[in-house]
């Protein structure tokens, strides 16, 4: 725009001087095309420049107008009142969607909005509105609007937003068909299975001066003009031998019973998962659909299965009448139904029989071994078993009072059956889950959980619950070659057994091989769809990589499909403090935990919140965290890596490396995520970091 040219008569004086009086007169930011420009120098970010500008995630909406620039240069009357229409109609349906209108440049406009699905469904509807409006609208005033779609980071400054997120952005928006919508890879990964349109992959989808690569995915709109058939959409015909087995209603007289009905859901899928022809979906997931009152259709579509089977029980004294069928959702036809009239003790003759029918009527040939593993009784005793149905019960609520309470029940069912295998690998994985969560010391843990697992395998060598179980127990004592073994066992004896590839995917994924980890953890979510632990898994997966926007992402999904998670609150406020986003992590901090029972729960979420605090520059709060925990430690037990984490934090090496110390001492569970979290990041350029790596004899992959 302005140029000094070099000049014999100007010597250094007077360029100065001319280029400070360009400055003075164009102090102000001048916007070109909606493009913000300065003159000035940018200053260095310092306490007032920290005041106008911050970081937040969010998702960006660009939209344009198709061929409005050359109807403005042929009938700028025209192109005016048909930009008129334009802003109304758009303008009415963003406040529905709580859509933040940033500016508008020329034709286009960008948005904000707090997340990627309210985003997606804001241009859905304003292409919806389009399409009604351009039925009645002769052909020369007809609308049609690309809109693109990007979730990231931007700064605000002032009433704008800056950042690569909104270059992104904008250059999604011409991938997309006129009166389509296009979307990137972090907007897919938080919507494709929350709205009811399919989302084509684009192929060659570079875009301009973007140096990294990501996916790009269109929109398919049920009104757009009919197209060739795409692979990805035919693909989605739902597969028969995917097999979701709904929560079983409970028809019992006493509500009491309730633990029984959900039991044998429970122990159904686990049988039906011993046939390897058939994938079939997870408790958690379909536990969800629990009282539900969906069609099948859209159960179908949510969790990808072509199969469900439904049933009711009802248990009265020592009787137990369950009816079941099995529903191809293709058409909502009943393939199989039967109803069963027997003594309590008859139960797992039940669970077999239905295994069987369901393998024939899908046409699964059983193998020997899938027969033997049906038909076995896990136990002779009906009262162990009712013990151990109450065990899965507490187990599956996941707080350290209901694991400690699964705990007992468990130790109950082995009491009266010392042969009873599953009630062993229950109390191994009580005890690996306490330690995870600091509540158990790891002495205490180890030794129960890995005689329990052992005792399981003893009695039942094919049990893969077993094998995972002893496996996660390896794992905490870093025996990592025969934790990999015991995890490789127990999917080969059971590929349905979601749990098994999710801990695995956590093993490799603290080995540093985060692509095996990825892939892993992805089959966890293909059998367990509706999982927000797997889920979670997936944003601490992102964390060890240093991908900070995409773990935000992630947990604020997780949050917006339970705000009561509490692990996603957890650890948002962890990759918001290394994200650079510190306050939003101390919002976090004293919206959920200070504001709500306070943050002297578990001692991992007070040392977390330490963490969040240091990185935020807080010493005195970081301080005063580690002084409650060192209180707490004198009653109930911390583990000293919550110490070291804290130090970290504050770069206090020395102190940090003398609770790492003590980590190493006790075998402390922790130890185990020493090279892939980020709290202990300030610590890895120093060789006694090196030192600990080695000594606890990580397996390493990715650097």
């Amino acid at each position: 725009m302005f140029k000094i040219r070099e000049c014999s008569v100007c010597d250094r004086r007077a360029r100065i001087y001319l280029w400070q009086l360009l400055q003075r007169r164009f102090q102000k930011k001048l916007n070109i095309f909606g493009i913000a420009v300065y003159l000035t120098p940018k200053k260095q970010a310092g306490p007032s420049s920290a005041k106008s500008s911050k970081r937040k995630l969010v998702a960006i909406m660009f939209t344009d107008i198709v061929g409005y620039t050359a109807l403005s240069q042929s009938n700028e009357r025209q192109a005016l009142q048909i930009l008129e229409t334009h802003n109304r109609l758009l303008r009415s349906v963003f406040q529905k969607y709580h859509g933040k209108e940033v500016k508008m440049i020329g034709d286009a406009f960008l948005l904000e909005f707090g997340s990627a699905l309210d985003a997606t469904n804001c241009a859905v509807e304003i292409q919806k509105s389009l399409r009604d409006y351009n039925e009645s609208a002769a052909d020369n005033w007809k609308i049609k609007l690309r809109i693109g779609i990007h979730l990231g980071d931007v700064v605000h400054k002032g009433k704008d937003i800056l950042g690569d997120a909104v270059n992104i952005a904008a250059r999604i928006q011409p991938l997309s068909d006129p009166g389509g919508i296009c979307v990137s890879q972090q907007v897919f990964d938080q919507v494709h299975n929350k709205i009811a349109y399919p989302l084509e992959l684009l192929e060659k989808a570079d875009l301009k001066n973007v140096t990294f690569k990501t996916g790009m995915y269109a929109v398919r709109l049920p009104w757009e003009e009919e197209r060739l058939p795409i692979p990805q959409i035919e693909n989605r015909k739902l597969d028969r031998l995917r097999l979701a087995v709904l929560p079983l209603s409970s028809m019992s007289p006493d509500p009491n019973d309730e633990y029984f009905t959900d039991g044998m859901t429970e122990e159904l899928i686990s049988t039906i998962s011993n046939i390897s022809g058939l994938s079939v979906i997870s408790r958690t997931s379909a536990m969800q659909y629990k009282n539900a009152s969906k069609r099948m259709s859209e159960i179908g579509t949510e969790l990808n299965v072509g199969s469900v089977l439904e049933g009711s029980v009802r248990k009265s004294g020592s009787r137990v009448r369950i009816a079941v069928q099995l529903i191809n959702v293709d058409g909502d036809r009943h393939v199989w139904s039967q109803n069963y009239d027997r003594e309590l003790q008859d139960v797992f003759a039940i669970q077999s029989d239905i295994a069987r029918k369901v393998a024939q009527s899908l046409e699964i040939q059983l193998l020997s071994t899938e027969n033997e593993r049906i038909e076995k009784a896990k136990t002779q005793s009906t009262e162990a078993h009712m013990l151990y149905l109450k065990g899965r019960h507490f187990w599956n609520e996941r707080s350290v009072k209901s694991i400690k309470k699964a705990l007992q029940y468990f130790r109950f069912a082995t009491e009266k059956d010392p042969s009873f295998s599953l009630a062993y690998s229950g109390i191994a994985d009580c005890y690996t889950v306490l330690a995870d969560f600091g509540a158990v010391s790891p002495d205490e843990a180890f030794s129960n959980a890995t005689s329990a697992s052992l005792k399981a395998l003893e009695i039942d060598h094919g049990l893969a619950e077993a094998h995972a179980s002893y496996a996660n127990s390896l794992e905490s004592q870093w025996k990592f070659d025969a934790a990999e073994r015991e995890f490789i066992s127990a999917i080969a004896l059971n590929p349905n057994y979601a749990t098994a590839h999710q801990w695995y995917g956590l093993h490799l994924e603290r080995a540093r091989m985060f692509d095996e980890a990825h892939r892993e953890i992805e089959k966890a979510g293909e059998l367990d769809p509706l999982s927000l632990q797997i889920r979670n898994n997936v944003a601490l997966l992102h964390m060890s990589r240093g991908e900070y926007c995409e773990a935000i992402a992630s947990l604020k999904s997780i949050l917006e499909s339970d705000p009561e998670f509490g692990p996603a609150h957890l650890w948002l406020i962890v990759a918001l403090a290394y994200g650079g986003l510190y306050k939003e992590a101390i919002e976090e901090i004293q919206r959920e935990f200070v504001g709500k029972a306070g943050i002297g729960a578990r001692p991992m979420r007070v040392g977390m919140c330490g963490v969040a605090y240091a990185k935020a520059g807080m010493r005195k709060e970081a301080d005063d965290v580690i002084e409650q925990l060192k209180k707490r430690s004198e009653k109930e037990f911390v583990d000293p890596v919550i110490f070291a984490s804290v130090y970290s934090a504050l770069e206090m090496k020395e102190e940090a490396f003398q609770w790492l110390g003590k980590g190493y001492e006790m075998h402390s569970s922790l130890m185990t995520y020493l090279q892939t979290y980020p709290w202990l990041e300030s610590l890895k350029s120093d060789r006694r970091y090196e030192e600990l790596i080695k000594r606890i004899g990580f397996r390493t992959g990715d650097p």
